[in-house]
């Protein structure tokens, strides 16, 4: 959410961020209440991989944030599965009221998430609000906050990510639909230092859904190779529908918190009779398999990692877990393809940002290709549904960098086809200038580029030839645009790559268009030489941002 000053200043100091608005007016000497102006941004919800690994969430980006109120308060959105109270688990919150605000479970516009806010504060004795557009004015309490921890802050101390199997590509796997109650251990190396909140979970399914599969975590445990007297904890979630050869999404419907400290953390599995075909990889001379497993969180004992056990009702419902695990009765070479998403117990009041990204997580190193090429190029993206997104950061990859020969990064917007940029608008990033190799940073202004949701999206870079090189991935392998485990976001593939040049490649140059780093590329770019698709991941990528608690406003 978005912060702005009060309409009225009032002397001396005031919370961070967000100024006091204490009048005088009526009969001389009168008080008026005290009054703070509060500015919501979009909130939105999003099940799939990416909110998975760079929020911790499915479903709601915001679940488990929340703001303060006066001295007495705090405000939190339940805006469907996957939505928790942080006072649940937030000590700093024991002594405070939490006000819920019930948003549909939709991405909800600033002045819808204003109007929910405003009746939620509204029917809380002691307070008064009313909503004008994206602004929640609130009578009753003079300050309103947000933490100071940012989005990096919360990156850099793992305080959300996936557990299990890292994996993405595995849903047409052989598998089999026995319904069994089965369990596997999480490598307690991978855990979180801290306590933290399950969210949700991924899982493979090939080529049967006819049951719902239900994920729960318990723990304790006789041994790594026997679940047996582990205490159940929650349930993360149950599939739905009947999509096949897919990866499902489920958010908790009661996010719960699990402490490493206390024992052995276990994801087991079920399903009602009836077939689902959950992906097991198992096979270690299988490439594929081998990589899953391998770059997998679960503990393997004497080559198994599946533990099967029996007396457990064979059912899709959340109640018929018990409360503790019966004896092991059978184990099976295999890992599941289970992928818990969580956020830590405590650090929920940061800036109220929401992060995401464009594009590969590999490292700039990781490329193989190589050019110094006069070029304007660039790979599409389609981005997601999310609101009120604007551009954060982009970055370029070097292979070699010389001073003054950079390249430039601008955001495209539209384009004639998914390999053709041509038509679209662009928007500058800036210039990746200095000497440095590897991923190279450049930081438009602070919300000054907006990503429209759901749009096809280029990140582009323009440049002259000369000594630096940029990196690349040539042709469809090794993408380490989409390694299979950290896969790239939202990202169109190789295939999408578009690209003009000078005439150096043989076509028609392009002489409508710069190549001059130096000079900025904005409003609609239609290049008049020819458009290369090489089939090449070019070494760029881009993280986006809903702005959140901005002390400057």
């Amino acid at each position: 959410m978005s912060w702005r000053a009060a309409e009225f200043r009032a002397p001396g100091p005031t919370a961070a961020g967000i100024e006091a608005a204490t009048i005088t007016g009526g009969e001389q000497g009168a008080a008026a209440p005290l009054t703070v102006r509060v500015t919501m941004a979009p909130a939105s919800v999003e099940f799939g991989e990416e909110p998975m690994r760079d929020m911790g969430r499915l479903g709601p980006h915001n679940a488990g944030h929340y703001w303060l109120l006066g001295s007495d308060w705090y405000v939190w959105d339940s805006q469907g599965p996957g939505s928790f109270d942080p006072g649940t688990f937030d000590i700093e919150l024991l002594e405070r009221q939490g006000i819920e605000v019930t948003l549909t479970a939709s991405n909800r516009t600033a002045a819808q998430r204003a109007t929910a806010t405003a009746a939620a504060i509204d029917a809380t004795p002691g307070l008064g609000a009313t909503a004008d557009g994206a602004d929640v004015f609130i009578t009753g309490a003079s300050t309103a906050s947000a933490g100071t921890r940012s989005w990096d802050d919360s990156l850099a101390g793992g305080d959300h990510g996936v557990l299990g199997m890292l994996h993405a590509g595995l849903a047409g796997l052989n598998s089999f639909p026995a319904a069994q109650t089965s369990a596997s251990l999480l490598d307690p190396t991978a855990l979180p230092s801290e306590p933290f909140v399950v969210t949700g979970f991924r899982v493979a399914c090939s080529s049967v859904h006819a049951a719902q599969l239900t994920v729960a975590v318990y723990q304790g445990g006789a041994a790594d190779n026997d679940s047996a007297g582990a205490v159940f904890l929650g349930v993360a979630g149950v599939t739905t529908g009947s999509a096949t050869n897919a990866n499902l999404y489920a958010a908790a419907a009661e996010p719960f918190e699990v402490d490493p400290a206390a024992g052995r953390v276990w994801v087991v599995w079920s399903h009602d009779v009836g077939d689902f075909e959950a992906a097991y990889p198992y096979d270690l001379l299988n490439p594929t398999q081998l990589e899953a497993i391998v770059t997998s969180q679960w503990v393997i004992t004497g080559g198994q990692g599946i533990y099967e056990m029996s007396g457990i009702p064979l059912s899709s419902d959340p109640a018929d877990w018990p409360e503790v695990l019966p004896a092991v009765t059978g184990d099976t070479i295999a890992v599941p393809s289970i992928m818990l998403s969580y956020v830590t117990s405590a650090g929920f009041q940061n800036d109220q940002r929401v992060v995401g990204r464009l594009g590969t997580r590999a490292a700039a190193t990781d490329y193989t290709g190589t050019s110094g090429a006069t070029l304007l190029v660039g790979n599409s993206h389609t981005t997601p549904a999310t609101l009120g997104m604007t551009v954060r950061d982009a970055a370029v990859a070097y292979a070699a960098h010389t001073a003054g020969n950079d390249y430039r990064l601008s955001l495209a917007v539209g384009g004639a086809a998914a390999n053709d940029f041509s038509g679209a608008t662009f928007s500058d990033i800036g210039r990746a200038t200095g000497t440095a190799t590897g991923w190279v940073t450049v930081t438009p202004t602070a919300g000054s580029i907006a990503l429209p949701a759901s749009s096809r999206t280029w990140i582009m870079i323009h440049h002259t030839s000369g000594a630096s090189l940029l990196a690349f991935d040539p042709g469809a392998a090794p993408d380490v645009h989409s390694p299979a485990f950290d896969p790239a976001a939202y990202y169109g593939g190789n295939t999408t790559e578009s690209e003009v040049d000078d005439g150096f490649l043989g076509g028609t140059p392009t002489t409508n268009a710069t190549f001059d780093p130096a000079v900025a590329l904005s409003g609609v770019v239609t290049p008049d030489g020819t458009n290369y698709n090489n089939s090449n991941n070019v070494g760029v990528r881009l993280t986006y941002e809903v702005l959140g608690f901005d002390p400057g406003a």
